[in-house]
């Protein structure tokens, strides 16, 4: 209960029978539908990546240890 309009509320639950009142229930649910949208999107982009990632990440670890093993065994 922040902001310009703050005094009109005496308590959370006051509030919230206001919002019921005065906008009805899909007054709570306002800017669900991008927000959804947004964090899909988060969630697709990270699932898609994460399984390149790692394959990157072995194949670089693989070379390194590989190279090492090597060198170790050379001299």
């Amino acid at each position: 209960m922040q902001g310009l309009e703050a005094q009109k509320y005496t308590s959370t639950g006051h509030c919230v029978k206001e919002i019921l009142k005065n906008e009805g229930p899909m007054a709570f649910y306002k800017g669900v539908g991008p927000r959804l949208t947004r964090v899909c999107c988060e969630v697709a982009i990270t699932m898609s990546l994460y399984g390149e990632v790692v394959k990157v990440l072995n194949k670089v670890s693989w070379v390194e240890v590989g190279l090492f093993v090597c060198n170790v065994c050379i001299y």
